[in-house]
């Protein structure tokens, strides 16, 4: 009994109030609806289809022969750092949402086949992205955060399909240094506002227009003045 309740920890430990899940082939029949309220399938395979958040400072590990999906009806929300050891992704209109805090660190593979929202930062560690159609389902990564080609042993490669959308919102980056790859097209977003103008294009009752509110300031100070 007491070598059981040593041995339960080690699915998740904590430091300094941070914790990592490490989802293993040992333990994810344990750790998949345990922790993460997903099902444990055939295969090794844990499928989320509740709202779970990952938070801040906390760090997950799809370890090596697993795989995690976000399925229909769920969410994955990370404010933490998650680490892709074997396969991570979205099915139907499952969503991975990225927060701003949130870390992607993809050594293998991520499929998108519904839709992840990247706020935060996915770093590609010799790691795969890819959108596009698969049993039907089609994928969209909308990125307004950042990501980095990292390509540390000479492979990143980001591939989209029929039925695969990339979308670089406003504010987002691509950063894909060679020998970084993206295969298929990527959709630039552009940003709307207010439009700047050279000086020098400014009609005259424009200028007079932004210059008044600032001489009727500095006439005002003036008269303050003994």
């Amino acid at each position: 009994m007491l070598l059981a309740f040593l041995i339960i920890p080690g699915f998740v430990t904590r430091t300094s109030a941070s914790t990592t899940t490490d989802l293993t082939v040992a333990n994810g029949a344990t750790v998949c609806p345990g922790i993460l309220g997903g099902t444990w399938e055939p295969g090794n395979n844990c499928v989320l289809a509740t709202s779970y958040t990952l938070g801040s400072g906390d760090t997950l590990i799809v370890d090596t022969g697993v795989a995690l999906f976000v399925t229909t009806g769920g969410t994955l929300t990370i404010a933490g750092t998650v680490n892709v050891t074997q396969l991570f992704g979205t099915l139907g209109t499952g969503v991975i949402k990225v927060d701003a805090s949130g870390v992607i660190n993809n050594f293998n593979g991520i499929d998108v086949y519904g839709v992840l929202d990247n706020y935060g930062t996915i770093n590609q560690h010799d790691g795969a992205i890819y959108i596009g159609l698969y049993g039907g389902y089609t994928g969209t990564l909308n990125n307004y955060g950042i990501i980095n080609q990292i390509s540390v042993e000479g492979f990143a490669e980001i591939t989209i399909t029929g039925g695969g959308v990339l979308n670089n919102e406003c504010g987002g980056v691509i950063n894909n240094p060679s020998p970084g790859v993206i295969e298929g097209t990527v959709t630039q977003v552009a940003c709307y506002g207010v439009p700047e103008f050279p000086v020098s294009s400014l009609g005259p009752l424009l200028l007079t227009g932004l210059l008044f509110p600032a001489l009727l300031a500095l006439t005002r100070k003036l008269r303050r003045l003994p």
